[in-house]
């Protein structure tokens, strides 16, 4: 007599199965105060960095909605009065969850290799519906390269590059293409984007119901349909800069610096991040991409200690010595 076993999630690799076995999923249709944020609130804290190392801080800068604005900065400190290139990001958590403290195990790594590293705690929705975070983070960068700015955090006003996961990405690339609109403004060097939200609509074989991977979405269509409610409300109206791949132009993505986009082949936005990667090529857009095998989305944020997750901090770090080399 044989005995057959099963595993669950066969698709995903090994080291990242567990958590997908006891993720509860996410309720985001209850407004967010009540639901999602309170689920993520009862996650375990990510570790603190060390203080000998790097040094965090918070800064407040005058935001766009008349309130101060937080910036989360990690710098390291044996560059202590050294002006250092800057890694501007912005976390994930659909715009309507989560601090910028989410993605702090990256950031310190990030900070441990020598970069400045600030990352904007945006005003979420349905409290405030977009623009609002598109606009706290390119008031963020403006502050940022400007002298005032980068002197306080000891930062180059002339290099910076862009990091965004998730909803993160959606405004990473949408401040990207509000910049190259801009004449005279300092433009990144480069533009990170993991696991990005770039279209709400959610039109792509990825995220179509009952499709083979629809049982490794941590983060779900309907999830993702509730999100752009929150955010939008009943609007139909979208932007390039709010919706990048809602554009029916190359000309949106012409004369934009270089990109780099990863993204999780077992994630309901899977096929966005090669669809915007081709719009960008198709615009003439330097882009390299990589999709990440048997994972799930954002694995790097909620699984940073996993082999994967190392690999694909590796590959960001090498993107921004290529493009924002420490001297």
């Amino acid at each position: 007599m044989t005995t057959e076993t099963t595993t669950k999630f066969p698709l995903a690799r090994d080291e990242l199965r567990p958590f997908l076995e006891a993720f509860p999923g996410f309720d985001s249709g209850p407004p967010p105060a009540e639901g999602v944020r309170l689920m993520l609130a009862a996650f375990p804290p990510p570790p603190m960095p060390d203080a000998e190392t790097v040094a965090m801080s918070n800064v407040e800068i005058p935001g766009p909605g008349g309130e101060q604005l937080r910036l989360l900065v990690l710098r390291p400190t044996k560059a202590e009065g050294k002006t250092l290139p800057a890694v501007l990001c912005a976390h994930g958590g659909g715009l309507i969850m989560a601090p910028p403290e989410l993605d702090l195990v990256f950031y310190t790594f990030l900070a441990e290799q020598g970069y400045l590293v600030v990352s904007v705690d945006y005003r979420l929705a349905p409290e405030h519906r977009a623009p609002a975070a598109l606009e706290d983070v390119h008031a963020a960068f403006r502050y940022v390269t400007s002298a005032e700015g980068a002197k306080r955090i000891g930062g180059d006003a002339n290099k910076i590059a862009l990091y965004g996961s998730s909803a993160g990405g959606t405004l990473m690339a949408g401040v990207a293409l509000r910049l190259n609109q801009e004449k005279g403004q300092t433009q990144p060097a480069v533009v990170m984007l993991d696991c990005p939200a770039l279209d709400d609509r959610m039109k792509y074989p990825s995220d179509a119901p009952g499709n083979r991977n629809e049982p490794y979405h941590i983060w779900t269509r309907q999830n993702a349909l509730d999100s752009a409610k929150h955010v939008f409300g009943e609007s139909t109206k979208r932007s390039v800069e709010t919706a990048p791949l809602s554009s029916s132009t190359v000309e949106d993505f012409k004369g934009l610096g270089p990109h780099y986009i990863s993204w999780a082949d077992l994630d309901v936005l899977a096929d966005q991040a090669p669809a915007y990667a081709d719009a960008l090529e198709a615009a003439g857009v330097e882009c390299e991409r990589k999709e990440w095998k048997g994972t799930y989305h954002v694995f790097m944020t909620l699984q940073p200690q996993a082999s994967v997750s190392q690999k694909s901090q590796q590959r960001y770090l090498s993107t921004l010595q290529k493009h924002l080399p420490l001297e």
